[in-house]
């Protein structure tokens, strides 16, 4: 009967901690730039959009850090603006599991099905703009070339972002219509997108809704 006991307690320990993991762990490695040092500086996730009261916050320690939380949505993270440059942010979704991210130059995520496939789009994204910006550089001779140049490079960009819209939808509708991520993106590029508005073609999170620098609540968190 004690063993019985035993056994039922062991198995009812196991079902309630079972239930308590089913939020989010990002697991946080930093890669500084060459020269800096971001040990001891804050890392911020952001709710995309902005709700200031629910930024969380931790110190980097041994170039390393973790958030937890429970809540499913796009969020961004984010150096603490002084120390930022030479990094790049990054999207991600909260979603129950775990998440790998490094921050660094070449910032990057994954871990679970919804960050695997923003990861994907980051790619597509960075490659999308690569390729338009190589067209812009061949641009900068005479005046005269310069003209053609842009001609070809206005119908060359219509062209990179219909194929981009497309493969960004796709891969909505494989990840669901309904997930986080999935709505995020076909929000952004509904089935009507214009393809005639290369300027919108970005996964900058500085270009999206972000509060003031002196508006970020103090920082409480450390890392662990």
């Amino acid at each position: 009967m004690k063993k019985l006991l035993i056994f039922l307690c062991s198995s009812l320990l196991l079902i309630v901690s079972s239930c308590t993991h089913e939020g989010y762990i990002i697991h946080g490695k930093v890669v500084p730039p060459e020269g800096k040092d971001l040990n001891g500086k804050y890392i911020f996730l952001v709710p995309v959009p902005v709700i200031e009261s629910e930024i969380d916050s931790v110190v980097i320690k041994h170039n390393k850090f973790e958030f937890k939380g429970t809540t499913e949505r796009i969020a961004d993270l984010r150096i603490e603006m002084k120390h930022r440059i030479g990094t790049q942010n990054l999207l991600v979704v909260t979603e129950p599991g775990d998440i790998y991210v490094t921050i660094g130059p070449k910032s990057s995520g994954g871990g679970t099905l919804q960050n695997d496939s923003l990861q994907v789009w980051k790619d597509l994204t960075e490659k999308l703009n690569a390729d338009r910006a190589a067209g812009y550089k061949k641009a900068k001779t005479k005046d005269e070339q310069i003209k053609q140049v842009k001609m070809h490079n206005k119908k060359r960009i219509q062209a990179l972002n219909e194929v981009y819209f497309k493969r960004t939808r796709e891969l909505a509708h494989n990840v669901g219509d309904s997930t986080t991520l999935g709505s995020f993106l076909l929000k952004m590029y509904p089935e009507k997108t214009e393809v005639r508005k290369p300027g919108i073609v970005t996964i900058d999170p500085d270009q999206l809704p972000s509060p003031q620098p002196n508006k970020l609540p103090t920082p409480q968190k450390e890392a662990k």
